[in-house]
């Protein structure tokens, strides 16, 4: 008999309309300039690849890799799913 005790737990993660708008990857550059892409008139956009779930104390427990990016502005807001298998 060959079976695995599966436990699972599942998560919502909430980016609000306010959140997660500009990279913090120091790559994120303009066309041909080595520097941040900043242009005040340019409606903010990043994309949302992964998820870090952390303890109270800022300690990283698990991450998650999305299947695809997430398009993230301030037009709209997200709840990613995340189940936790242990």
């Amino acid at each position: 008999n060959n079976t695995t005790e599966l436990n699972s737990t599942v998560y919502f993660c909430r980016a609000h309309h306010n959140e997660f708008n500009y990279s913090a990857n120091p790559t994120y550059l303009t066309e041909s300039q080595i520097r941040v892409k900043n242009v005040p008139s340019d409606m903010p956009v990043s994309y949302i690849t992964s998820v870090g779930l952390y303890s109270p104390d800022n300690e990283l427990l698990a991450a998650a890799k999305l299947s695809e990016p997430l398009r993230k502005d301030p037009t709209n807001e997200l709840t990613l799913r995340v189940r936790l298998d242990y």
